[in-house]
């Protein structure tokens, strides 16, 4: 007679051990993750809405006379769609050029975004 080998079927203790282990180790370092990706995002929208309003800030002082170009300070609520954000111009005479520097601040003036440009009078 021949023996018939029997096939264990399920699963042992040790297995659902170490499935739950691995999963209760590695639960929260993908849930980490996921809050770090989301703070990230947040950042990054706001950096984007910053280099916004300084392209349309410099844009403004594109389009003005040679000797309107001038410093200015914002306050925060100057933009109605962005009120937490405020601009700061600062410009430096180099000879016939000024070099005109925006800073958008945000976050309570924790960060900022900054552009240079040059401006000649011609």
């Amino acid at each position: 007679m021949a023996k018939r080998q029997r096939k264990d079927q399920g699963v042992t203790l040790i297995e659902v051990l170490l499935a739950t282990v691995i999963l209760v180790v590695g639960f929260p370092i993908i849930a980490s993750s996921f809050v770090a990706m989301a703070r990230s995002n947040r950042y990054s929208e706001k950096q984007d809405k910053a280099v916004q309003l300084a392209t349309r800030v410099m844009e403004d002082m594109r389009n003005r006379r040679f000797t309107q170009i001038q410093n200015e300070t914002g306050a925060y609520g100057e933009y109605p769609d962005f009120p937490n954000y405020r601009h700061e111009v600062v410009v430096t005479n180099v000879g016939q050029v000024k070099k005109v520097t925006v800073h958008i601040f945000f976050d309570k003036n924790r960060r900022k975004v900054t552009l240079d440009s040059f401006f000649a009078n011609m």
